[in-house]
């Protein structure tokens, strides 16, 4: 077996434990609830960015789990570069998760209160997992530098919605409570800044990382 199968075989089991801990974790809130800083149940855990791209990563993963096997098959095969750019998509997703949480809510929280129960998968273990399947495994071409501004647009939906619910509705007139924090003192635009420049950032060291190493590996 050589180097491109091992690596489509790891990039498999990442995949599919990506799709798993995220159907535990959906599973979890529809039963038992959420813990920790996601202390809610049924559909209202879905509100929160964390869930949202926890399920677009487990979709794009999904996605790659067919080319993975696929390899498996076909050891000429690898996944078409929109199934890649996807998964891009999906990475930077959960990587803005990881790092709003650990950049800006464990100092204030502590690392515990973010990782309890299935917190755990959605704010760790499936952002680093994803990163490193997908820059070091996940078979295909490398990714257009372009495909930067393509991953922002999940946190520009989100934005979008964010700032409806909370700045425009609010919890009085059905909307949501600024649980982000995002709107503190009144400067959203402070702290929308900074997660633009956080998603770009992350998305360009994405593709740097899986270009850089897909040059003598993986394309």
């Amino acid at each position: 077996m050589g180097p491109k199968m091992i690596f489509n075989v790891i990039s498999l089991l990442i995949n599919a434990a990506i799709v798993i801990f995220t159907l535990k974790a959906l599973i979890g809130f529809f039963t038992v609830g959420g813990k920790g800083n996601m202390k809610v149940r049924d559909y209202s855990a879905l509100k929160y960015f964390t869930v949202l791209s926890n399920i677009l990563m487990a979709l794009t993963a999904l996605v790659m789990i067919v080319f993975n096997v696929m390899l498996l098959v076909n050891a000429q095969a690898s996944a078409h570069g929109w199934a890649i750019a996807l998964k891009h998509v999906g990475t930077v997703a959960v990587m803005l998760t990881f790092s709003v949480v650990f950049m800006i809510f464990v100092p204030s929280t502590g690392v515990k209160f973010m990782i309890e129960g299935d917190s755990l998968y959605m704010h760790l273990i499936t952002p680093l997992i994803a990163a490193v399947g997908f820059m070091f495994f996940d078979p295909g071409p490398a990714v257009g530098w372009w495909f930067t501004a393509v991953s922002m647009i999940p946190m520009l939906l989100y934005a979008v919605l964010y700032y409806i619910m909370v700045m425009v509705k609010g919890p009085d007139r059905g909307g949501w409570e600024d649980f982000y924090k995002f709107n503190a003192n009144n400067k959203w635009y402070l702290s929308a800044a900074g997660i633009f420049i956080m998603t770009a950032a992350l998305g360009a060291l994405l593709i740097l990382g899986r270009n850089v190493f897909a040059l003598g590996l993986l394309a």
